[in-house]
C-alpha cells in the first residue's frame, strides 16, 4: 500500500492538477460559506403565547396556560413544561428531550395547542408557536429618534425603511419595536348625545356593522366567473365622519355631528431609547443561510441611501451591530494563518532551507483550503467556533510534513536523489505520521458525541479540526513527497554529512551543541526510570493539586 508514492510522482502531473484543484475549491468553497457571528443550534425549546386583551393574570394561568399545559402533558418527548402569565397573555415553554425533530415537535405542539382552543374564553386571538434558535439574532438595530421629533414623523421614516429592507434578498424581516399603532379616535360629545337621543351602543353597533368586508356572491359572465364584495371598511378618517347614525325627515345624523374624529395612537406596550432619547428601533433578521456581512452590506446602503433625505433633526444609529465582531474574527483568521506560514517559513528554513520551508508551508493553505470544502459539504456556517477549530488545528497540522520533508532532507544530504529520498521518507514515516495524526483526532473524537444543546454547539469544534488534520495527513503523505520529490535538491556539505552519520552510527553524546546535551540528559534519565517515574508521577499530583486549591475553579464558557 505504501508503494502509492511511485504511481503518484511517475504521475506527476495528475497529481499536481489534483494539488492545484482542491486548492482551487478549497477557495471557492471559502468565499461561498455563509458568515455567521454564533453556530445554528437546534434548541429543543418550542415557546407558546397566548393573548387574551384585558384578561388578570390569574385568569390567564386559569383560562389560558392550564388547558395548554394539560393537552401538551399528552406529547411524547416532552422533558419540561413551565409557563407563567401576566396582564393580557400567558407563556407557556415546552422543552423537549435532544434526539427531538424540530420540524415533528412543533407540528404536535400546534396540534395539541388547537386542541385546547376549545376551553379558552372568547376573543382569544390565535396563539404564537415560535421555535427557539441560537441563531436567530438579530444581525443589527436601527435606531430612528431625534430630540423634539414627532413620533408620527418618525414612524413614517422608519415604516419607509422597512420597506426598503425587507425588500433585500438577504433579509428576512425587519421588525419595528417601540412604534404605537394608528387608530381614529372619536371622542363624543356627550351633550348632543343626551340632545339626539343616541345611545353608546348604537354608535358602537354603527361602526362594527359598517366596518366590515361583505361578500355578494360570484358573477357568471359565461366566459368565466369572479367573485364580487361589498366594500364596507373604515379606511380614513372621512368614512368614519359620514358615517350615519339615525335617519328622520329633516335629515341624517352622522358621527361628526356627535363626535370630533382624530388620528391618534394607541396606548405604547414596549418603548425603545437610543442614546437617551425615544426612538423606533429596526431589528434587522437576516435569511437563514444568508452570509451577514454580505446582508449589513446591503442594508447599510439602503441606510446610507435614506439619510440625506431625512430631516435634519432626525438621527439614524445602528445599536448591536454584529458585522464589525465577524469581520474582525475573519481577519484575525487570515492574519494568524499569514502569521503561521512566516514563523513555519523562518523556523523550517533556518533548520532544513529555502526549499523545504517552502514545502513543508504549502501544508498550512491546503489544509485549510480542505477544510474548507469539508464544511461547505456539511453546510456549516463560518462561524466563531469554526473559526476556533482552524486556530487549534493550525498548530499541529505541519508537524506531519515536517516529519517527512525533515527525513527526506537528511537522506538527501547522505547523497541520495530526491526520488529515492522521498520514497524511503514514505516507507518510513507512513505509519509514525498515521499514527500520530489518529492519536491526535482520537482526543477530539468525544466531543463529538457530547449530547444536550452544550453538545451540538460544540461540535463544530472537532468536526473543524478533524478536517483540517485530514487534509494535513493528505498533504505530508501524499503531495508533499510528491513535490518533493520534483523540486528537492540536496544542499548539504561534507561536514553535514559526516555529522549525519555519527548521529547514526556513532555516539551522540559526542556531538556538539545542543544535541550532545540532551543525549547526555537522556541517557541519564533511562538509566534511572524509577526515579524518572515517581519524578513524573509527582509533579501530576503537585499540578492537579495546586489547581485545586489555587486555581479560578471552572466555567463553561470564560467571562469577556
Amino acid at each position: 500500500m505504501i508503494n502509492y508514492i511511485d504511481t503518484a510522482v511517475a504521475r506527476s502531473r495528475t497529481t499536481l492538477s489534483v494539488f492545484v484543484a482542491i486548492m482551487l475549491t478549497g477557495f471557492a468553497s471559502y468565499l461561498a460559506i455563509p458568515v455567521e457571528l454564533n453556530p445554528d443550534v437546534d434548541v429543543p425549546i418550542i415557546v407558546t403565547t397566548i393573548i387574551h386583551e384585558g384578561i388578570s393574570p390569574e385568569d390567564a394561568e386559569r383560562l389560558l396556560a392550564k388547558p395548554a399545559e394539560l393537552e401538551l402533558k399528552t406529547l411524547d418527548g416532552i422533558t419540561q413544561i413551565s409557563s407563567f402569565s401576566s396582564e393580557n397573555a400567558a407563556t407557556i415553554i415546552t422543552e423537549f428531550d435532544i434526539d427531538f425533530e424540530s420540524s415533528t415537535a412543533l407540528a404536535d405542539v400546534r396540534e395539541a395547542i388547537n386542541r385546547s382552543k376549545a376551553r379558552f374564553p372568547q376573543n382569544t386571538e390565535e396563539p404564537l408557536i415560535t421555535e427557539v434558535s441560537a441563531a436567530e439574532l438579530p444581525i443589527v438595530q436601527i435606531a430612528i429618534g431625534g430630540e423634539g421629533v414627532a413620533e408620527r414623523v418618525l414612524l413614517r421614516i422608519a415604516e419607509e425603511l422597512q420597506r426598503e429592507i425587507e425588500i433585500l434578498p438577504t433579509v428576512l424581516e425587519a421588525a419595528m419595536v417601540g412604534n404605537r399603532e394608528e387608530m381614529l379616535e372619536a371622542v363624543i360629545d356627550p351633550a348632543k348625545l343626551e340632545t339626539y337621543g343616541i345611545p353608546n351602543s348604537a354608535i358602537v353597533q354603527a361602526v362594527t356593522s359598517n366596518n366590515r368586508l361583505i361578500p355578494a356572491g360570484q358573477v357568471d359572465t359565461g366566459q368565466g366567473s369572479f367573485s364580487v364584495k361589498v366594500p364596507g371598511l373604515i379606511e380614513n378618517a372621512n368614512d368614519l365622519f359620514d358615517l350615519p347614525l339615525a335617519s328622520s325627515g329633516d335629515g341624517v345624523l352622522t358621527v361628526s355631528d356627535i363626535a370630533d374624529v382624530r388620528r391618534t395612537f394607541k396606548d405604547a406596550t414596549r418603548y425603545a431609547f437610543a442614546n437617551g432619547s425615544s426612538s423606533i428601533s429596526l431589528n434587522v433578521m437576516k435569511r437563514n443561510g444568508a452570509n451577514l456581512v454580505e446582508a449589513m452590506t446591503q442594508v447599510d446602503a439602503v441606510v446610507n441611501e435614506i439619510r440625506p433625505t431625512l430631516p435634519p433633526a432626525v438621527s439614524v444609529s445602528y445599536i448591536n451591530n454584529t458585522a464589525p465582531l465577524v469581520i474582525e474574527q475573519n481577519m484575525g483568521l487570515q492574519g494568524n494563518m499569514a502569521t503561521a506560514m512566516v514563523l513555519v517559513l523562518i523556523v523550517v528554513i533556518a533548520s532544513v532551507g529555502v526549499r523545504s520551508g517552502l514545502l513543508v508551508t504549502l501544508a498550512v493553505p491546503f489544509s485549510f483550503f480542505f477544510a474548507f470544502i469539508i464544511i461547505s459539504l456539511l453546510g456549516f456556517t463560518y462561524n466563531f467556533m469554526v473559526i476556533f477549530g482552524l486556530l487549534l488545528g493550525l498548530g499541529m497540522l505541519i508537524d506531519g510534513a515536517i516529519v517527512m520533508v525533515e527525513y527526506a532532507d537528511r537522506k538527501m544530504t547522505e547523497g541520495m536523489d530526491s526520488v529515492e529520498a522521498y520514497r524511503m521518507a514514505v516507507h518510513r514515516m507512513f505509519w509514525p505520521i498515521l499514527a500520530s495524526t489518529a492519536t491526535t483526532l482520537a482526543a477530539f473524537l468525544p466531543i463529538m458525541f457530547w449530547p444536550g444543546v452544550a453538545g451540538q454547539f460544540m461540535s463544530y469544534l472537532p468536526i473543524t479540526v478533524f478536517a483540517v488534520l485530514i487534509g494535513s495527513l493528505f498533504y505530508a503523505l501524499l503531495f508533499a513527497p510528491t513535490i518533493g520529490a520534483l523540486i528537492g535538491r540536496s544542499t548539504g556539505s561534507d561536514s553535514d554529512s559526516a555529522y549525519l552519520q555519527t548521529l547514526e552510527t556513532g555516539d551522540p553524546e559526542n556531538t556538539r551543541g545542543i544535541t550532545g546535551y540532551y543525549a547526555k540528559v537522556l541517557d541519564l534519565a533511562v538509566r534511572m526510570p524509577i526515579a524518572v517515574f515517581v519524578l513524573s508521577i509527582l509533579m501530576l499530583v503537585t499540578i492537579v493539586t495546586a489547581y485545586g486549591r489555587y486555581g479560578a475553579g471552572i466555567e463553561f464558557l470564560t467571562g469577556v
